[in-house]
């Protein structure tokens, strides 16, 4: 079988992956010309890509192997010191994973209770600006919208139901039309959605920098991706006046004061440095037809990368001591194989001779996860 299941090391290998693909979209990310030619799909592929590669990390038996001979070696060497009454290294960072875990899941949790019971005491007004813009356009929508000189911005939230939540604005009914529609587009994009389970990632491997690195680039990529479906289908004109309601309402609202929040997604954030920028110049030089061949590739090159990507593995190399091998004899399936013995210790045997004592761990890598297994029951 190709599937040879799940290792340790194929377990680290994905995570190298994951954490390169977050760089990567990172980093395409601020390239304006790179979202001109192929918008935000390539970089949602890309990570919708990555979190495929974290969350199955197969160990393919057919996997071109980097060895390490030295750093993987004496990192399991170190982890597994038993520090007190044989508990490791490897145990403690365990516990403190899981830890780590948890706390990280409820101060999420609190964050979204906080932020829930301060939109419920938001003082709710009326406005027939709002309610007949609504009538005339969105009757059919199911989300309910709040106005408030409490909301600091435009901004959508709600996980059973959606609300729309709109600040006292000066504004006419085609530029509140399109603050709706920016906020509609965020529901059906479910943006909330996408965040929840990126912060579900992120307690998962909050030891993981880059994953708190990359939270604010989540926002952005949802900014860019509901401003070029809302401006699909718009001249050139209406998207200028589009762009225009943007910064109308960045200047009537104070957005410096906007934290990120898992729960809500807005029309403009005060943390977002410079992003506001490039929505503008993207809507403006988004080229969709002329642009197509460059998607492809794009397209084509990340499903490549993303399938060659499970045949690279680095793994540790363990050879028995030259002591105990006169010469230079390569271990290989045709010379050599293991034997687990009733009590469970893992025995290398090297031209029908016993040669040394190996672990669970030194038997996942090479060269002794090629080699026949042998039980004492008979089982092979």
């Amino acid at each position: 079988m190709w599937i040879s299941g799940v290792s340790v090391y194929s377990f680290a290998s994905s995570l190298l992956f994951f954490s390169i693909g977050l760089l990567l979209i990172r980093r395409l990310r601020r390239s304006t010309v790179f979202l001109i030619k192929n918008s935000t799909a390539a970089l949602m592929l890309l990570l919708l890509f990555s979190i495929i590669r974290i969350l199955l990390p197969l160990d393919l038996s057919s996997a071109f192997v980097i060895q390490s001979k030295k750093i993987l070696p004496l990192i399991q060497k170190i982890l597994n010191i038993s520090i007190w009454d044989g508990i490791s290294i490897n145990s403690v960072l365990g516990v403190v994973w899981g830890i780590g875990t948890v706390v990280v899941i409820i101060s999420a949790t609190y964050d979204f209770v906080v932020e829930m019971q301060k939109l419920r005491s938001y003082k709710i007004v009326k406005s027939e600006q709002v309610s007949r813009v609504v009538e005339e356009t969105f009757a059919n929508q199911a989300v309910a919208v709040v106005i408030s000189p409490e909301v600091d911005i435009p901004k959508v939230t709600g996980l059973v139901k959606a609300y729309i939540y709109i600040p006292l604005l000066s504004v006419t009914d085609d530029e509140l039309r399109l603050i709706l529609l920016h906020e509609l587009q965020h529901i059906k994009g479910g943006d909330i959605y996408i965040k929840l389970f990126y912060i579900l990632l992120k307690a998962i491997f909050w030891w993981n920098p880059i994953m708190h690195m990359f939270q604010h680039e989540v926002e952005n990529m949802l900014e860019l991706r509901c401003d070029m479906a809302v401006t699909k289908m718009m001249s050139n004109e209406v998207r200028i006046a589009y762009l225009e309601t943007i910064l109308k309402v960045i200047k009537q609202s104070e957005i410096e004061g906007i934290n990120y929040s898992v729960n809500i997604a807005t029309l403009a954030n005060g943390n977002i440095q410079g992003i506001t920028k490039q929505r503008f110049e993207v809507v403006l030089n988004r080229m969709e037809a002329a642009q197509k061949g460059v998607k492809i590739r794009s397209v084509i090159l990340i499903c490549v990368a993303f399938v060659c990507s499970y045949f690279v593995i680095v793994q540790p190399v363990y050879l028995p001591p030259a002591e105990e091998i006169s010469g230079h004899i390569e271990i290989t399936a045709d010379n050599a194989y293991i034997v687990i013995t009733a009590d469970k210790t893992i025995e290398l045997f090297v031209e029908n001779e016993r040669y040394s004592i190996i672990t669970y761990e030194e038997m996942e890598t090479l060269p002794y996860n090629k080699l026949q297994v042998i039980r004492e029951e008979g089982k092979e």
